[in-house]
């Protein structure tokens, strides 16, 4: 996946924003994958619009503020 996203895409769609995951929110970029690889089309994107870091929807709902999950660029 990272490979060919590497090659092609340029990115990596979140997996808890996927639109088959039920998430409440838009796809947003991988934010692990969004800072190990700087792909020309994720710099294009952050120039031309910017990042946003927003938290991922919660899977859990017995996680806590104190405990959020990974924030990802959307």
């Amino acid at each position: 996946m990272v490979t060919e996203a590497r090659g092609g895409a340029g990115y990596i769609i979140c997996h808890s924003t996927l639109p088959y995951a039920g998430s409440p929110v838009p796809p947003a970029v991988c934010r692990g994958f969004a800072d190990r690889y700087r792909t020309w089309q994720l710099q294009v994107m952050e120039h031309l619009w910017g990042f946003v870091d927003v938290e991922p929807p919660d899977a859990d709902p017995a996680r806590t503020p104190e405990s959020p999950g990974d924030t990802h660029h959307a």
